[in-house]
């Protein structure tokens, strides 16, 4: 269906250029015409040839026009679209939600959907009330989730479900070539070339908070090391006053606006955003994710989603706090550096490219029915409230959820629950995530099973296929120690993230995959609804319909060259969920299984030459006087209903694998024939 689209902004001040130009990507200009109308400014060829798109036009209107009922703007947007009859609008912000709400009861608009860039915005009993009742059509996508979560608290929808989303924003990953090196930048900008320099861009007004970071100057006692700060706006004096006054005004440098100030980027030694909650997202932040540029930023929700496990946080508004996370990057060593600064370019290219948002654009619900012609019918409205009944069983509830994301529909919500006494962050759109937040953990009998063997031989455990962190998190409970293997950046991101916000000292995180030989081997990275089915071989990613075009090198090594090199030498049991390439992983650590005899747990998949065919064949690949056992058979009936019954009940019982079972998948449990009456085979009484 070849849609129409009029993208409705108050203005192009920053950063309404990229983010109009971000919105006209997500369509094809092939198949869609897009229309962009600036409400406030007037005519300007750089914007009209930045953002692109069918046509820009430029109201012109004063800041008059656009207070109380905004009878002139209204009748313009109403003419325009009477005339060019748009099927879809993209409104910025709550004046142009506000107008285009309006406009819908003299035009013909399919739909509208309202940008939600700050917190707040429905704050506004009027507001409210327009959105709740007035028009209730139209739908809001908030640029964070913290943003969405907000428009819930405020609004109290009674159909959220079928009307707000999260939609964050993105950066346009080919800018990269136009950052300035190092030394370039700081020539341009007349700075010192051997100096540290934490530096900041953002306009100069009361919600950027700049004054936190001149404050955390002073604290930090850092007295050789600067502090610039890129931006133009009315504080400038007040900050000016204020580092006078702390005594740091001959350390902090005001460069005022600097046009396409991303390109500057690198001149500094870190970046840091000192903002707090009002700060929605932050795209200045993506921008340092690009140059490499190590990140502080505040743990407020907005800034902190950006950047993740990627950066450091201080508290918001605690500049002590913030001062001794300045001192921390100062002392990183290069390595750790480099570290931190590839896996945030990573999460920059995964999640926040153009491309990324195209796709979470066209996977909105109403943009996707939209343009497939698809009613979202009674069916699906009862299936959503029926998900957002609190007062249904959780199990009934994650069916419910999985028939909605088999419909295309199901939300991306965001939550934090307590995880054995730790905390856990997800996404219940992730099958892990949403095993974890409906049952209490994912593949809870295994977790339960491996405790109570550590329980009887303690020791460390190795986790091969950490993901997000499920296994290592339960088992940082239980065992002495833990080392987590995961290769895949955000799903490396996720499992950082985990560790560190629970402060696990006892978890090691190794950012490589095990296998027979050392190199880089292509990865096909999974879907986000299940980030445990990303694989390094290709016939296991087409087998399950997910195979992609693209893929990506991660660095793989021989897991007994790995462990002596690392000083890994002694562990109880080790865990292999690798997707297929289990028996490369087991292959590569014959000598250290002969040597250690822990008990090893491998998930056999099949669909793969490279991949153990039948179960039985794992003891080609371990020590010859370990024992097979056979934890779950997810082909039999009788036991898929009792494994159904045991994700939330932990419940397990062991089975001796004497014949070739062959199914999708199943989870064998190898163990060394001299500990195998200690062997803990149910804990069903």
């Amino acid at each position: 269906m070849r849609l129409k689209v009029l993208q409705l902004c108050h203005d192009y001040e920053d950063p309404f250029i990229s983010v109009c130009s971000t919105y006209i990507k997500a369509f094809n200009s092939e198949e869609h015409e897009v229309w962009t109308v600036y409400l406030r400014g007037a005519e300007n060829k750089y914007v009209r040839d930045t953002i692109g798109g069918a046509e820009v036009r430029f109201f012109d209107l004063g800041r008059k026009s656009l207070r109380g009922i905004k009878f002139l703007a209204l009748s313009k947007v109403i003419a325009l679209c009477r005339r060019e009859k748009f099927d879809l609008v993209v409104a910025h912000r709550y004046k142009p939600i506000y107008l285009a709400g309006l406009a819908s009861f003299f035009t013909g608009f399919k739909m509208i959907l309202g940008v939600a860039h700050e917190h707040d915005v429905f704050a506004r009993v009027g507001r409210r009330l327009f959105l709740r009742y007035l028009r209730p059509g139209i739908r809001i996508a908030g640029v964070s989730n913290s943003v969405k979560q907000d428009i819930l608290t405020n609004c109290g929808l009674p159909n959220a479900l079928d009307r707000v989303y999260s939609l964050p924003n993105c950066i346009d990953e080919t800018s990269e070539s136009e950052i300035l090196s190092c030394e370039e930048a700081r020539k341009q900008l007349h700075l010192p070339a051997n100096v540290y320099i934490f530096g900041t861009i953002g306009r100069l007004v009361g919600k950027k908070e700049q004054e936190i970071l001149l404050q955390g100057l002073l604290h930090s006692n850092l007295s050789e090391s600067l502090v610039v700060i890129i931006g133009a706006g009315p504080r400038l004096s007040h900050l000016q006053q204020i580092a006078n006054e702390l005594g740091v005004a001959d350390r902090v440098i005001f460069a005022g606006r600097i046009p396409q100030a991303f390109k500057y980027i690198k001149a500094f030694n870190a970046f840091v955003l000192p903002s707090g909650r009002k700060e929605a997202f932050g795209l200045v932040l993506l921008e340092a994710m690009m140059a490499r540029v190590p990140i502080i930023c505040t743990d407020s929700p907005g800034p902190a989603e950006v950047v993740g496990a990627t950066g450091l946080h201080f508290q918001q508004g605690n500049a002590a706090d913030l001062a001794v996370r300045m001192n921390q990057v100062t002392r990183l060593s290069e390595c750790d550096l480099a570290q931190s600064v590839d896996i945030a370019y990573q999460r920059m290219r995964n999640e926040y490219a153009t491309s990324s948002f195209k796709q979470r654009f066209w996977q909105l619900a109403p943009i996707e029915n939209l343009e497939q012609k698809i009613p979202f019918n009674a069916t699906t409205r009862l299936l959503s409230r029926s998900y957002h009944n609190t007062i249904l069983p959780l199990a009934v509830r994650h069916s419910i959820y999985r028939k909605l994301r088999r419909r295309g529909v199901a939300p991306r919500e965001d939550f934090e629950i307590d995880f054995f006494g730790l905390r856990y962050k997800g996404n219940i759109i992730n099958e892990i995530d949403a095993n974890v937040y409906f049952y209490g953990a994912f593949e809870k009998p295994m977790l339960f099973f491996l405790r109570d063997y550590l329980s009887l031989r303690p020791g460390m455990f190795i986790d091969v296929g950490a993901n997000v962190g499920n296994h290592s998190l339960f088992m940082s409970l239980h065992a002495t120690g833990v080392h987590s293997f995961e290769p895949f950046p955000p799903v490396l991101e996720r499992l950082t993230y985990q560790v560190q916000s629970n402060r696990l000292d006892n978890v090691k995180i190794h950012r490589v995959a095990l296998g027979q030989n050392c190199g880089q081997v292509p990865f096909y990275p999974p879907p986000d609804k299940n980030l445990g089915n990303g694989s390094f071989l290709e016939a296991i990613a087409e087998k399950r319909g997910r195979r992609t075009t693209t893929t990506i090198d991660l660095e793989v090594v021989m897991g007994d060259d790995y462990f002596n090199a690392n000083d890994i030498k002694e562990f109880s049991a080790i865990k292999i969920d690798v997707e297929g390439y289990e028996m490369l992983v087991l292959l590569g650590l014959k000598r250290t299984l002969a040597r250690v005899r822990p008990l090893v747990v491998v998930e056999v998949t099949h669909g793969a030459s490279e991949d153990i065919q039948v179960t039985t064949d794992i003891a080609k690949y371990i020590p010859d006087d370990y024992k097979l056992l056979r934890f779950e058979n997810r082909g039999d009936r009788l036991l898929l209903q009792q494994s159904r019954a045991a994700k939330k009940s932990g419940h397990y019982r062991l089975y001796s694998l004497s014949n070739k079972v062959r199914t999708k998948r199943v989870n064998v449990v190898a163990c060394p024939r001299e500990i195998l009456d200690q062997l803990p085979m149910s804990n069903l009484g």
